[in-house]
């Protein structure tokens, strides 16, 4: 590996942590900045669903204007500018109505900004002979300093201050694009073959499968600091340390799924993240347990999610090709956000009126249903095609 690779492998690390780092002291904390200007779970998620119907109407304009890493590199530089300034004003703001206006101009700015990330890492590691885990790893380290940060800034601070924090941030990592354009000669060697993606059953099949566990887990997160805080009677600052706990549970899963995803299928990998993803949703489902039951399997989560972000973006090269990575998250990521925008504006609702219990034992049920049928039908599948092989020879 010639030394110009090993700097280029580092610095996409230093940027996925500051970059992350903003998105914790931000994103994490939105569902509790609204609870505090007085909203309630309904309104929550419809502005959640306001992000989610954006993404699905901008995705596929990104995907189109994403056609190679020398565009992917500009995008980063300016939407993370304009996605910064965007969150400085938001934490000035607490009108609704304008809350959902920038609500919406923040998706558009995010919308294709982690899939033109993670491909352009994924070309990185490739380059290196490195993992992608090992990349997405420094991420979850950012969400491991930038939530329990985020909590104390918002006791001694203020959400204000702490918005202006993370916009700080977010306005960093668009300036240090300019760097990895420099440091960066990684182009696109194949050209995209959309018919690849849209006509790959197996690509819409691992769809199915992450908008019914990864699409609802993600909902479901979203009213979680709402449990911990409005029912439990936690503050946002002893939150921040329940996250934090989650968060360092992710950091060492995705480790451990980089160190063993050369040794065990990806098969077992997404059983075994989509049963922690389970656990986690049921067990909080009993809302009324003790703490110290309900912080354990919150941290569930992490070892699920991070189990997850350590095959799948190697899962989908492999279903499709590396040169189709980003065109087929962003495909991935405008079906799951007409799939968000339902569950947003239908979870929100239920809750209100059914409470969190209900919800979350239906969205837990989901889960492992798609998952147990997902494995079991790839392993059936597989075990058919080497069958045919044998019987042909």
């Amino acid at each position: 590996m010639d030394n110009n690779s090993l700097k280029k492998y580092y610095f996409i690390k230093f940027l996925f942590f500051i970059r992350f780092l903003g998105d914790a002291l931000f994103y994490n904390f939105t569902a509790l900045y609204l609870t505090k200007i007085g909203l309630l779970e309904g309104k929550i998620g419809t502005i959640a669903s306001i992000t989610t119907i954006t993404s699905l109407i901008i995705n596929p304009i990104w995907s189109i204007v994403c056609k190679n890493n020398k565009v992917a590199r500009f995008l980063l530089f300016i939407l993370s500018i304009i996605e910064g300034s965007l969150i400085i004003i938001y934490g000035q703001m607490t009108t609704v109505e304008i809350i959902m206006v920038l609500t919406c101009l923040l998706a558009i700015a995010a919308g294709p900004y982690y899939n033109m990330l993670d491909g352009y890492a994924a070309k990185i590691c490739e380059d290196c002979n490195k993992e992608y885990s090992n990349v997405r790893m420094m991420g979850s380290l950012g969400y491991v300093v930038g939530v329990p940060l985020g909590g104390v800034l918002i006791e001694y601070l203020g959400y204000p201050i702490m918005f202006m924090i993370a916009g700080i941030f977010f306005i960093s990592t668009g300036l240090l694009s300019l760097i990895l354009k420099n440091k960066s000669n990684i182009e696109v060697e194949k050209k995209r073959d959309y018919k690849v993606i849209l006509t790959n059953k197996k690509f819409y099949c691992y769809m199915i499968l992450y908008l019914f566990t990864i699409s609802i887990s993600t909902v479901c997160d979203s009213y979680v600091p709402l449990i911990f805080t409005k029912m439990k009677g936690l503050s946002e600052k002893d939150y921040s340390f329940v996250g934090c706990a989650i968060l360092v549970c992710e950091v060492v899963a995705v480790y451990l799924g980089g160190l063993f995803i050369k040794k065990v299928s990806y098969l077992k990998l997404i059983l075994i993240s989509g049963i922690f993803l389970f656990l986690k949703t049921f067990i909080i489902s009993f809302y009324d347990l003790p703490l110290g039951i309900l912080i354990p399997a919150a941290c569930l989560r992490g070892v699920g999610w991070g189990l997850f972000l350590s095959y799948h973006v190697k899962y989908i090269a492999k279903l499709v090709g590396l040169e189709n990575v980003t065109t087929s998250t962003i495909v991935l990521s405008v079906v799951s956000a007409l799939f968000q925008f339902g569950l947003n504006n239908i979870f929100g609702y239920i809750i209100e009126s059914q409470g969190y219990s209900l919800t979350y034992k239906i969205a837990g049920s989901l889960i492992l249903f798609a998952v147990i049928v997902y494995v079991l039908g790839t392993f059936l599948y597989k075990n058919r095609q080497n069958s045919q092989k044998i019987v042909k020879n």
